[in-house]
């Protein structure tokens, strides 16, 4: 067993299912069918469920849910945990949760919470005061508060905002997102249209980039319109390591090739 995990790259990585976790930070869960019928369209729930690999190995499974709980708030949630050989080498799962409103501008959080399970278990929650605009992290090992963004964004929340933009054929796809004491600023582009085979045939999708200052560290993902634009993959490669997390299955969205 540890030569085998010395030959694969996977063992080698110094956090591979921290880079599994940003597939998710990164994916697009775009369901408006149309800009005048907005959250008329958006679904009570929905889940996904995809694959997790490295290198062609698979490490594990990614689930994201998103639930309505009530007209105008949301909770979004995903779970990532590995398998197989991955399982008796990373002991650990990983929680996101997002819950805020839902407004006239898209999404808004109020609350977010990070876990992470195992011998080096974490545990994060960062509070949205849109009062007094303010974001606290009354929990970490150092507590901390800063001045909040009027557009601010947790790192599960941005993906509805990024949602709500797509569907309103946002041009430039900026977020800043609190995390760790900071915000940090993604920015996303369009580049173009390719077909992709995925449990449901081949479809259409939309190939979306996240910039990065860093040149060793790129996400692509592609976003199936016949889905109302979900992600049926996300490549995420940074340094010598490459992941991909594909759509396995749905719930909650059917398809739609019109």
């Amino acid at each position: 067993m540890a030569s085998d995990r010395r030959r694969h790259p996977c063992w080698s990585s110094p956090s591979p299912w921290r880079m599994c976790n940003r597939l998710i930070q990164f994916s697009v869960l775009s369901l408006v069918l149309t800009v005048s019928q907005a959250f008329a369209a958006l679904p009570q729930t929905f889940s996904a469920l995809y694959e997790v690999t490295h290198s062609g190995l698979t490490l594990g499974e990614a689930r994201v849910d998103y639930r309505q709980i009530g007209s105008d708030r949301y909770r979004y949630s995903s779970f990532i945990r590995p398998l197989g050989v991955a399982a008796l080498i990373m002991r650990s799962d990983i929680k996101e949760v997002s819950e805020g409103m839902i407004t006239d501008a898209g999404f808004r959080p109020t609350h977010y919470e990070y876990v992470r399970s195992g011998r080096k278990g974490r545990t994060d929650e960062i509070e949205f005061d849109w009062k007094e605009m303010e974001i606290l992290n009354p929990v970490s090992g150092e507590p901390w508060q800063i001045t909040m963004p009027d557009d601010v964004q947790d790192r599960m929340g941005s993906q509805l905002q990024l949602m709500f933009d797509l569907a309103h054929q946002e041009k430039t796809l900026s977020y800043p997102i609190a995390d760790d004491g900071r915000i940090r600023h993604y920015t996303l582009r369009i580049v173009g249209r390719e077909t992709l085979q995925t449990p449901f045939g081949r479809l259409e999708a939309v190939k979306i980039i996240r910039e990065s200052a860093n040149s060793r560290r790129n996400t692509t993902f592609w976003c199936a319109p016949a889905l109302n634009y979900l992600p049926i993959r996300i490549d995420h490669r940074e340094r010598k390591d490459d992941f991909t997390m594909s759509l396995k299955s749905l719930q909650g969205i059917s398809t739609n090739s019109s």
